[in-house]
């Protein structure tokens, strides 16, 4: 699971509820000040193509490319 803006306080509590039962990415500006050992973080800018470019094609290296959009 991909979770942008990760670190806020909405997403950090998506990210609490899916790591049990999932393997999460956590996308934001920043890393989390205190990080859940579960979650695999990416520092990303979604207004920089080049930022998003990189970043993708590493989480898609190491995590695969399978995406499901709800």
């Amino acid at each position: 699971m991909l979770v942008t803006g990760a670190a806020g306080l909405i997403g950090s509590k998506i990210v609490q509820r899916l790591t049990p039962d999932h393997t999460v990415v956590g996308l934001d500006l920043k890393p989390p000040e205190s990080s859940h050992m579960d979650v695999h973080w990416y520092e990303l800018d979604l207004t920089e193509q080049d930022s998003v470019d990189s970043v993708m094609a590493r989480i898609r290296d190491e995590h695969g490319d399978s995406i499901a959009s709800v």
